[in-house]
């Protein structure tokens, strides 16, 4: 059995330098790969890292592991190629000094991808240290992200957080709760109410949607042909060519008008809210630069 014995220790000694001395060298490329990141050379540190990746899984310690997967998010995240940003920040174990980042950032991103059930559930299931800031943060995130689907339910109960005391995110606070004004004032504008104004004054229902640049155009067509078709009524009676042009020419116009208003409601909804959402999203994004970065 002694014969055995030192062949054996041998191959073990072996094995532990050799496992040594990959770690070393993936702690260069990983510290190359970094540099490559910060350089904006995205593609290139990611080739490096997944080469690595490939080989890792049974040699290297799993904080390596850990870094290669937030560093190959990151810089997905950089290229604006969220889906595999968010893949990759999501295998950021909690023993990892990069887990709180990862975390807030998937969530982020899956926001940003507008899959807010998720991007709610990966902050629900984030273990946070004792830190009254990050606890702060996650709290905004979260109301951000309701806001962001439409919950606003959930996001009054959230926002009663709001304390405005925290740097990073109290502005962002502030545009919170303006958002959720305009997002109520917007969803009260009523399509019929706007077909019906316009039917009684042209341009009216168009100036109500929030289009009052466009309300005079709609009036004043309108009210020319009218006008000049009552003129003709007048003048030579229902059965006149003119009167029968211009009357065609001011219902076309009138009808127009009044489906025209109907239709700017809900485009003018939707501009509305797509503005919104750019800008929760820019508040939710900002207090991550400034917190992480």
């Amino acid at each position: 059995m002694t014969r055995y014995l030192f062949p054996i220790l041998i191959i073990i000694a072996t094995v532990l330098i050799s496992r040594f001395s990959y770690c070393q060298t993936a702690s260069k490329d990983i510290s190359f790969a970094n540099y490559l990141s910060l350089n904006q050379r995205y593609s290139e540190s990611n080739f490096l890292l997944k080469k690595n990746s490939a080989s890792v899984e049974y040699i290297v310690f799993p904080t390596q592991k850990d870094t290669i997967n937030y560093l190959i998010g990151w810089n997905y995240y950089m290229e604006k190629k969220m889906d595999s940003s968010a893949c990759y920040f999501r295998k950021v174990k909690e023993t990892s000094t990069y887990y709180i980042k990862a975390r807030f950032y998937a969530s982020f991103v899956e926001a940003y991808l507008g899959k807010y059930k998720q991007a709610d559930s990966l902050l629900m299931g984030t273990s946070l240290p004792n830190d009254t800031n990050l606890v702060k943060l996650k709290e905004y995130q979260q109301a951000g992200i309701y806001l962001l689907g439409n919950n606003l339910d959930s996001f009054d109960k959230k926002s009663e957080s709001f304390k405005n005391d925290y740097y990073p995110i109290s502005e962002g606070e502030k545009h919170m709760i303006v958002y959720r004004e305009k997002i109520t004032e917007v969803q009260h504008k009523s399509a019929f109410l706007a077909g019906m104004m316009s039917a009684l004054l042209p341009g009216s229902g168009k100036f109500y949607a929030g289009y009052k640049g466009q309300a005079a155009g709609a009036f004043l067509p309108s009210f020319f042909l009218g006008a000049v078709a009552v003129e003709n009524y007048v003048k030579d009676g229902y059965k006149s060519p003119n009167f029968i042009v211009f009357a065609s020419l001011f219902s076309v116009f009138y009808v127009g008008n009044i489906w025209g208003s109907v239709l700017s409601v809900k485009m003018k909804q939707n501009e509305i809210n797509n503005e919104i959402k750019h800008n929760i999203l820019l508040d939710l994004h900002i207090p991550l630069r400034r917190i992480f970065n």
